[in-house]
This record gives structure tokens, C-alpha cells and sequence, in this order.
């Protein structure tokens, strides 16, 4: 059990690292998020990523480009869940 609460730890303070520099939030109010808050603001931050490179990607020529998901889909609804 100690070791797979010692990855969530692991797993969320990488969130909180990676949206210090995404969202360019202090690490400090991030690590004030609920785990709830957290891993909404991650999802969130994943999808808008995937879609801003999609974009890019797409302005640069690219083809065949396999669609993104809707980075502003209803993360908590049942039917969204992959």
C-alpha cells in the first residue's frame, strides 16, 4: 500500500511541476488544488495542448493528422470517458 501512495505523490506533484510552467501558476496555489481540482486542471491542460499542436501542425501542411478531441469537452461526463 506505501509504495502506491508514494506514486500518487509522485504523480501529482508532477502535475503540479508541469502546470507551474503550463499555465504559469506558482507552485504554491497549485499544491493548495483538491487532487479533484488538480487532475481537472491537468486533463484540461493535455487536451489544449494536443489541440494547439494539432492546430500548428495543420497551418503547417501536415496531412492525415489523426483528429484531437474537443479541448473543451464536459471532462466529467460519462460518455466523454476513454
Amino acid at each position: 500500500i506505501n509504495g502506491d501512495v508514494g506514486k500518487e505523490i509522485r504523480v501529482f506533484s508532477r502535475y503540479v511541476s508541469i502546470l507551474s510552467v503550463g499555465v504559469k501558476k506558482s507552485f504554491g496555489e497549485l499544491m493548495n488544488y483538491t487532487v479533484f481540482q488538480l487532475y481537472d486542471e491537468f486533463q484540461r491542460f493535455t487536451l489544449k495542448m494536443q489541440y494547439d499542436m494539432y492546430i500548428k501542425a495543420r497551418l503547417a501542411g501536415a496531412k492525415n493528422l489523426k483528429e484531437v478531441e474537443d479541448w473543451t469537452k464536459d471532462l466529467h461526463d460519462k460518455k466523454n470517458k476513454k
